[in-house]
């Protein structure tokens, strides 16, 4: 989704329905917030696919849990096919004050 479009209120919603209480927050600078219940919120938007990388960041997604990944891209997919990784994508189309939620579960198997 775009700036604003509820990245974040999504994993907010998802971390509820896990029974998390935790105030969710954009991990914009810090690229992954973790959360009890094996819950992962990173945001790429700053670091991409190469800071992404860089950070060892593609290790983390070894461990069991949810891993929400903000601002993945055509190039971010590429990586998680390239190391054999399954995942899903959600598309966010926002339209005037709703959100049209696209899920593509298994995008990559």
């Amino acid at each position: 989704g775009n700036l604003a479009s509820g990245k974040t209120s999504f994993v907010t919603a998802f971390a509820k329905s896990l029974g998390i209480d935790d105030a969710i927050s954009s991990p914009t600078f810090s690229i992954l917030h973790e959360y009890e219940k094996g819950l992962f919120h990173y945001d790429i938007y700053q670091c991409g696919s190469e800071g992404f990388l860089q950070n060892g960041l593609i290790e983390k997604l070894d461990e069991d849990g949810y891993h929400l990944i903000e601002w993945g891209d055509a190039s971010f997919e590429a990586v998680l096919q390239k190391f054999g990784l399954r995942y899903s994508t959600i598309d966010i189309e926002t339209t005037d004050l709703k959100r049209i939620y696209k899920v593509n579960i298994d995008a990559y198997a």
